[in-house]
């Protein structure tokens, strides 16, 4: 169900915001699973240990080269589009109307630059890794090149949905007339 806020904040956007959000929500179900399964397989390891003396094969692999950064990379996207970041506002909670966009806007067009090196670099590791095939280190033989590729899609992603914010930063914050709710009721001059 979408609340009143979200109808308004997607009215008249353009349908490429709608895509990014989808594909974001996405990405962070398929982190969500990759959380899942990493809980499932420490289990099994575990109760294998305690009844087998014996552990599940390539566990710390597993967790340490797909489920963790599957978890990570992919959530990203999901995160700021839901706003679930941490925001500190010891510097910013005092800045009102322009100061205060202002702020967001520059932080906004610093955290994409800093994205789109990030998406870069990671397509580009992917890129190697996949050309050769990359597995873990170690004894083991977990191809972790299909890990790599999904982590640049998780920077794309995160990316994309810092630019769908920076372009909608300067509409959000055009001044607007209170609705009749956000109006205090007042009875002869004093509030209610």
């Amino acid at each position: 169900m979408t609340t009143e806020s979200e109808a308004v904040e997607g009215a008249g956007e353009p349908r490429w915001f709608a895509v990014v959000t989808a594909i974001s929500k996405v990405l962070g179900i398929v982190g969500g699973a990759a959380v899942t399964v990493m809980a499932g397989q420490i289990v099994v390891d575990t109760l294998m240990r305690f009844l087998f003396n014996q552990p599940a094969a390539n566990t710390i692999d597993f967790v340490s080269y797909w489920w963790m950064p599957l978890m990570a990379f992919l959530g990203f996207a999901a995160a700021q589009s839901e706003r679930g970041h941490i925001l500190v506002g010891l510097l910013t909670d005092g800045l009102k109307g322009r100061a205060a966009a202002i702020n967001k806007i520059v932080t906004l067009v610093l955290v994409v630059l800093i994205l789109a090196v990030l998406a870069k670099y990671a397509w580009d590791g992917a890129a190697r890794a996949f050309d050769i095939r990359q597995t873990a280190t170690g004894g083991t033989s977990v191809p972790i090149w299909p890990v790599k590729i999904a982590g640049a899609v998780g920077w794309s992603a995160f990316l994309l949905q810092a630019v769908a914010e920076l372009v909608r930063a300067p509409v959000s914050w055009r001044p607007s007339t209170p609705s009749a709710e956000q109006v205090p009721a007042t009875v002869e001059g004093e509030a209610l």
